[in-house]
């Protein structure tokens, strides 16, 4: 397992993702690279951005396993109470322009992952990204 803490969070985004992408976990599963990149960096961009009221440096948490069968991505932060999940998904038969302005990121995070799931307990957020991965894929 990697495990990382994130403090403050404020204009680092690419450094967190940096280390998600370069973790033993990830780096182990070139195939499921993008989606991987793709998700936390809609995920860890919308935490820096907007999770904590300006002025508060807030942190972010990171636990990155892989057992085998799924690579598992736990995200956890202590700014405001937000379930992606819950986010309405947008209209994609829509063109851009008669689109509302939001929400593809989500989309694309829970289409790109075979699970998500948020909980909010002890005053933090936790989301956690699931992708299937197969053992032959590894560069063990």
């Amino acid at each position: 397992m990697s495990r990382a803490l994130f403090r403050p969070v404020a204009g680092r985004a690419d450094e967190i993702i940096d280390f998600i992408m370069h973790t033993e976990e990830v780096s182990a599963h070139p195939s499921v690279e993008y989606a991987i990149h793709l998700a936390c960096e809609e995920i860890i961009a919308n935490i820096t951005s907007y999770a904590y009221p300006a002025g508060v440096d807030g942190y972010i948490g990171l636990d990155v396993t892989d057992d085998g069968k799924e690579l598992k991505i736990e995200i956890r932060d202590g700014g405001r109470p937000f379930n992606p999940i819950e986010k309405e998904a947008p209209d994609v038969t829509q063109s851009l322009d008669s689109r509302d302005i939001g929400g593809l990121g989500i989309y694309l995070v829970l289409q790109t992952m075979d699970r998500v799931s948020y909980s909010y307990e002890e005053g933090k957020n936790k989301l956690v990204l699931v992708k299937n991965i197969s053992e032959s894929e590894s560069h063990e």
